[in-house]
């Protein structure tokens, strides 16, 4: 299943830029239309991926001389309707070839941060209920779950582009209702951590299509089987219990996958799923919800224990290979 760029952006709660790039893209081009001056956005998108990722310049070489060129005549032929010029996945800067679509994640020290994270926030337009995961995710990973610090950023974001029109009224709403919550004494975190954890993860696909696992049984068995035959869950392992736990049920004590290998294994699992984008993200309480759907050699671990394991990751280049294939 298929999904437009600007429908799935959103799932990502990383700030990363060429999810921007895509949304705005596909924002504009139908009808050539957009609240956003298209031209400064595009300027700016361009200098940060200029000056935050010098690494990634690409420059003309006798090995890439026939595709640099090729690249470089679309390129100008596409100058003079910024239309067409949008459309590619690059661009050229003083006859250096850089890529849109690189990762590149947007942080509290990057210049204009608070214009990045108001261009994230407004493709929560698409959906309301994940705004409280982006900005829980947000507040965990770059603010150190400083909620004072958070929300006083929050509030100064809405005053500030509220006028611009950038992000809508009902997600404006949204989060200054995400903001009066989180603005309540704070409890105790672990509690809150474990009290707020999902019951199993829930994978990105599944969530669009209810149908997924039925239409692709047999490349799940597939995947189930290469898990098997590489050592990480064992033999017995039953197959629904493993599209359980990827499908945002709350899952039986009794059900839980027997994660073979050692635990820092699973923690790599676990990270993997994420940063490739498998299953929806959220980090607070995720280890709390590993120990919901696992165990290890027969035992359950502890939160704290999944979360910083020793020893080392056992065949993981063949793991990355398998989650990549879900």
């Amino acid at each position: 299943m298929t999904l437009p760029d600007r429908m799935t952006n959103h799932l990502n709660y990383e700030i990363d830029l060429r999810n921007i790039w895509e949304y705005e893209r596909e924002v504009f081009i139908p009808n050539d239309k957009s609240i956003l001056d298209q031209d400064d956005l595009v300027a700016e998108i361009r200098q940060l991926i200029i000056d935050a990722v010098p690494s990634r310049a690409i420059y003309k070489t006798s090995e890439n001389e026939s595709k640099f060129d090729e690249d470089y005549k679309n390129f100008e032929d596409c100058r003079p309707s910024f239309v067409n010029e949008y459309k590619l996945p690059y661009f050229f800067h003083h006859d250096v070839y850089y890529s849109y679509t690189e990762k590149l994640i947007i942080k509290r020290e990057i210049h204009n941060y608070d214009y990045w994270f108001a261009l994230k926030l407004r493709q929560y337009d698409w959906d309301l209920f994940k705004i409280d995961k982006f900005l829980t995710f947000q507040l965990v990973r770059y603010y150190t779950n400083n909620k004072s610090t958070f929300t006083d950023f929050l509030d100064l974001l809405l005053l500030k582009y509220n006028d611009k029109q950038m992000i809508s009224e009902r997600v404006i709403k949204t989060v200054q209702i995400w903001i009066a919550k989180n603005s309540i004494a704070k409890k105790d975190e672990k509690s809150d951590l474990e009290i707020n954890s999902p019951d199993s993860f829930t994978l990105i696909k599944f969530q669009f299509n209810k149908n997924y696992f039925k239409e692709n049984s047999y490349h799940i068995i597939e995947i189930i089987e290469e898990l098997k035959t590489a050592g990480f869950i064992y033999q017995n392992c039953n197959p629904d219990h493993f599209i359980a736990i990827l499908s945002g049920k709350k899952i039986d004590k009794n059900n839980r996958v027997n994660w073979k290998k050692n635990v820092k294994s699973l923690n790599c699992f676990i990270n993997l799923l994420m940063d490739f984008q498998k299953v929806e993200q959220f980090i607070t309480g995720k280890w709390y919800t590993t120990s919901k759907c696992f165990l290890v050699k027969g035992k359950e671990m502890a939160p704290h224990k999944l979360a910083k394991p020793g020893g080392a990751v056992i065949k993981i280049v063949e793991l990355e290979n398998i989650v990549n294939k879900i």
